[in-house]
């Protein structure tokens, strides 16, 4: 699954287009699904170098990101409800 997908899928789901979402954008509405673009394609073992690489943003960054999902989810249920079904939306396109 590549990159594109994940971003295309998750701008859908979260109604912010997908211009803004590769933007360097600091915004909540658009920084957040970006955190989780880079988190899905984590969990699909894509290198963190090359997750920067699409999203223009160093490995680090991509770290940083992964780690805030990740956190997230513990204690928020709805996230995790939210990445299951951009998950099953990814796989059925």
């Amino acid at each position: 699954m590549n990159q594109r997908k994940i971003a295309k899928v998750t701008s859908d789901y979260f109604g912010v287009q997908l211009s803004d979402l590769q933007s360097p954008s600091r915004q909540r509405r658009v920084a957040w699904p970006r955190h989780i673009c880079m988190y899905l394609a984590d969990s699909l073992k894509v290198r963190k170098s090359d997750i920067g690489r699409f999203w223009k943003r160093d490995r680090t960054a991509v770290y940083n990101a992964v780690m805030r999902v990740e956190a997230a989810m513990e204690t928020d249920k709805k996230l995790l409800t939210e990445i299951q079904d951009i998950s099953k939306r990814l796989i059925r396109k």
